[in-house]
């Protein structure tokens, strides 16, 4: 079994970090393919020095993280591996978002989605042999952050059903990994590789946290593309507490949501007050 690391490297300063997550990955054989859209000699030095072979290919700067994945998929022999680690840097938030329930801020997002995978050698190995041991595993990922599409993002709603109909794609299961850093069987990528898409396609970069995006729609493509094919997703439980607030929330979130909310809905982000399961649509 061989394993293809793919690394986009946006913030530099955060790439320490990232080699000493990658120190943990033992007993398998791989390779690193790091992507960034202006090279940097430091960084490149200090890359080399963990792995002396590692290739770099420049991209340009759209569609965050999601257009260098595909590029490095087609700058590859997919063929040559079985699975694919795709990491990213990730900025840090001065805002509290909150996902699946959960609240981000800072580095606490990226840091949940890198530890699921690779957080010590021993939880490294743990996915490693979840996924090698199943043939129909196909993407492994922080549990806590499995996400589904819901009415108040423009990237859950109609573009992005109308993109799946576009490319031919169907899957009953419509989780994903929100922030598409994850363990990958190779197989079912080829469909996302060899899509007509383009560096054109995706709007030029913006800012970090927005919405509606076509790389906002491929992060969840990318999971159903796999799950599309009959893989199955392997949830990695990696943060009990998290977990248990997210599972709690998927249990109470839809009775008080029927109660009352306050949220945005559709592609216009338009806001609604919803009493007893009737939505009334507010100004602003």
């Amino acid at each position: 079994m061989k394993m293809l690391v793919h690394f986009h490297v946006y913030y530099y300063d955060q790439v320490p970090w990232f080699i000493g997550k990658l120190r943990h990955i033992r007993n398998v054989d791989w390779d690193l393919l790091v992507t960034w859209a202006a090279p940097n000699a430091v960084t490149e030095s200090l890359i080399r020095d963990c792995k002396p072979e590692a290739r770099f290919l420049q991209v340009e700067n759209v569609g965050y993280d999601v257009w260098p994945f595909i590029a490095a998929l087609r700058s590859i022999d997919l063929d040559a591996y079985d699975f694919i680690l795709k990491l990213h840097t990730k900025n840090s938030s001065a805002v509290r978002h909150r996902i699946n329930g959960l609240t981000m801020y800072g580095f606490r997002w990226r840091d949940m989605l890198v530890d699921a995978l690779l957080g010590s050698a021993e939880q490294f190995r743990s996915v490693w042999e979840r996924m090698t041991a199943n043939p129909k595993a196909g993407i492994a990922c922080n549990a806590a952050l499995l996400c589904k599409p819901s009415v108040g993002l423009p990237e859950d709603t109609a573009p992005l059903f109308k993109e799946m109909e576009r490319i031919g794609l169907h899957t009953e299961d419509l989780r994903f990994c929100g922030g598409t850093m994850f363990l990958a069987r190779t197989a079912p990528l080829h469909f996302l590789r060899n899509l007509d898409l383009t560096a054109s396609s995706f709007s030029s970069s913006s800012a970090s946290h927005s919405f509606g995006s076509l790389a906002h729609i491929y992060e969840r493509i990318i999971t159903f593309c796999i799950t599309g094919q009959g893989y199955a997703i392997v949830p990695v439980k990696s943060h009990p507490a998290a977990l248990w607030k997210v599972r709690f929330r998927e249990v109470t979130k839809p009775v008080l949501s029927w109660l009352f909310a306050i949220e945005r809905r559709g592609p216009e982000r338009i806001k609604y007050m919803v009493i007893v399961g009737i939505p009334i649509r507010l100004k602003g």
